[in-house]
């Protein structure tokens, strides 16, 4: 605790607020015709689903009062919608592996460079 700051981490999820409005909206035209077009389109489809199961802000408040008031408060409080998928899982797999289960849930394929003969 350096000059008696006592600092508290707190790890949101996504959380229900007008912000992936903007998300939804987005003119993604520029990207029609390329390679990242169904990328893209699959990416924000994830994004309206994830604002869908988001958390409340009520809840996310929920979290800042507890670790505001609690007498002896935890170095990190998380407020994460379907907390063990979406944090503990990720965190104990390797890193790869959850690169992988992402790149597959967005449908993203592997692009090998050719190489030199």
């Amino acid at each position: 605790m350096v000059y008696g700051i006592d600092v508290i981490v707190i790890v949101p999820g996504s959380v229900v607020t007008a912000i992936w409005d903007k998300g939804e909206a987005e003119d993604l035209s520029m990207y029609q015709g390329t390679d990242y077009a169904g990328t893209v389109e699959r990416f924000r489809r994830f994004m309206v689903t994830e604002r869908r199961n988001g958390l409340s802000p009520d809840r996310l408040g929920q979290t800042v009062y507890t670790a505001l008031t609690a007498r002896h408060p935890k170095t990190s409080y998380t407020a994460i919608p379907q907390r063990l998928k979406n944090w503990s899982l990720p965190l104990s797999l390797p890193k790869r592996l959850v690169d992988n289960m992402i790149a597959k849930q967005l449908n993203l394929t592997l692009v090998r460079a050719k190489t030199r003969p």
